[in-house]
C-alpha cells in the first residue's frame, strides 16, 4: 500500500504459483511465501484476492502485500 495523494492504494500484485492442488483457497486468505525462486529476499506476507486454476494443473494465486496481526490459532 502507498499513500500516493488520495489515501492507501495497492502499489501492485504478486501471482504465487502453486503445485499443490489439494489445498483449498478462498479469497482474502493470508500467504506466507518463505521460499522462492534465486531473486526472493525475505519472507512475504501476501493477501489473496484472486485465484485460477488453468487446465486442472496448478494453481495460481493474485496476492497483494499484507500488512497486519495474524490471528492466534488455538491447537486442541
Amino acid at each position: 500500500m502507498a499513500d500516493r495523494g488520495a489515501g492507501l492504494q495497492p502499489v501492485g500484485q504478486r501471482a504465487v504459483y502453486l503445485e499443490e492442488e489439494g489445498l483449498t483457497w478462498q479469497d482474502r486468505d493470508i500467504v506466507e511465501i518463505y521460499d522462492g525462486p534465486s531473486l526472493f529476499f525475505g519472507v512475504m506476507t501476501l493477501e489473496v484476492v484472486s485465484i485460477a486454476i488453468p487446465r486442472g494443473h496448478h494453481v495460481e494465486l493474485t496476492c497483494e502485500e499484507w500488512d497486519g496481526l495474524l490471528p492466534e490459532t488455538a491447537s486442541s
